[in-house]
Formats: C-alpha cells, structure tokens, sequence
C-alpha cells in the first residue's frame, strides 16, 4: 500500500472514531398513551364532545359524581337535554339507566344501554373516552357513541 493510501485509511479511521466519539445516544422515545378499559365512574367524570350522527351536530355528554347529562351544543337544538339519568361503571363497562324512551320504530323501550368503556390517559387523567355497544334499546345513542372517540373538553 503507497504512502497516499496510507495515510487516506489513517484519515477515513480517524474520522469514523470521531464521528462515534461526538454521536450522541439516542433520545430514549416517550412510550405513548394506551387505551385500558374504564375501572370506575372517576374515569369518566367530566364533559366530552360527541360529533352526533342522527341528527348531525355536536353534544356534551358530562358524567357527573351523581349522575350524567347529554346536551346539544350547536345547530337548532342547542341547549336541549337529550337525556338526562343515573349511568354505572364497573369491571369495563358502562350503563346508562334512563327510564324509557322512544325505539328504533316509534315504540316505548326501557333505555339501559351498556357499552365496553376504554379511556386513554395522560398524566393519570382521562383525555380520550370511547364507547362500543354491548346492549342498547335506544338505537340513536348507540349510533351516536359506538366506537366513536370523545375527547374531553372540561374537567
């Protein structure tokens, strides 16, 4: 090997141990939320938005301590109550017990609906809330809440 080659492996080898004396570590990567499913009414208290399907608008659906209320926020009937009740949560699910209420065909139905609940958190706190129908008479609200993601918007 000449004395050009020579030197130019010298130089490529110095530059290689240079290069990994400067190069940082990696940044370890923050392991992002994961959806669990809701173990208690404290995972779900608060006010979420709801992108309502039948009729198309947006809603609050606030979970309270002693109960919940569900409430246009926009178009022709903001402010009307859509229901108002007692809901549980336990072991994952969530129940609303309305009392009765008009069927997917006009008729009069005991409204208890049960939903899988799964919460994403952040910093311990509920940020996203989403509901999958187990069993519901009142057909709009299932259309309006399964599987669909609601973000908090108050505490």
């Amino acid at each position: 090997m000449g004395a050009k080659c020579a030197k130019l492996v010298l130089a490529v080898a110095w530059m290689l141990v240079l290069v990994g004396c400067s190069a940082s570590k990696p940044t370890p990567t923050a392991v992002p939320p994961v959806e669990v499913p809701a173990t208690g009414p404290e995972d779900v208290i608060g006010v979420w938005l709801v992108t309502k399907m039948v009729p198309s608008g947006e809603s609050h659906l606030e979970f309270r301590p002693d109960g919940y209320k569900w409430e246009w926020i926009s178009g022709q009937w903001k402010g009307l109550t859509l229901a108002s009740s007692t809901y549980d949560v336990a072991d994952g699910q969530l129940s609303f017990a309305e009392k009765n209420c008009e069927g997917e065909k006009g008729e009069v139905v005991r409204c208890v609906g049960v939903y899988q609940a799964y919460v994403l958190k952040r910093d311990n706190k509920s940020v996203q809330l989403r509901l999958v129908t187990v069993d519901d008479k009142w057909w709009f609200r299932s259309v309006d809440l399964n599987d669909k993601v609601l973000t908090r918007v108050e505490p």
